[in-house]
């Protein structure tokens, strides 16, 4: 489970967080932990219908359909992360299912499968 509120204000990098990266990461933390919750038949399935995709892809689809459609409500735009090319394949694929499917198809799924 992600802890968010131990974030370093650093990146790997050694680079000083900028208020968009933290505002983005934190939601993205504290989506872990809201998505933990009575979700069993949920990760079931999706387990189930991504099986040839790595656990870190599966673990972020609901992940960044929540990211996106709180940015869209929000700020009316994606997050950043949306337009990185530097993130982590399972991250990247993630993201791509999400724009492929649409953040409202993902989450309406979710919202089906959760209880």
């Amino acid at each position: 489970m992600s802890t968010p509120f131990l974030m370093p204000v650093m990146t790997r990098e050694r680079a000083q967080r900028t208020n968009e990266d933290f505002l983005q990461t934190m939601i993205h933390e504290l989506l872990h932990i809201f998505v933990t919750a009575n979700t069993e038949e949920y990760w079931t399935a999706v387990r189930e219908k991504y099986q040839n995709e790595s656990l870190l892809t599966q673990d972020h689809i609901i992940i960044f359909a929540a990211l996106g459609k709180i940015y869209q409500d929000c700020f009316g735009h994606m997050p950043p992360d949306f337009a990185r090319e530097d993130l982590s394949e399972g991250y990247t694929q993630a993201m791509k299912i999400v724009k492929d499917t649409s953040y409202e198809q993902v989450i309406a799924e979710y919202d089906a499968l959760v209880k």
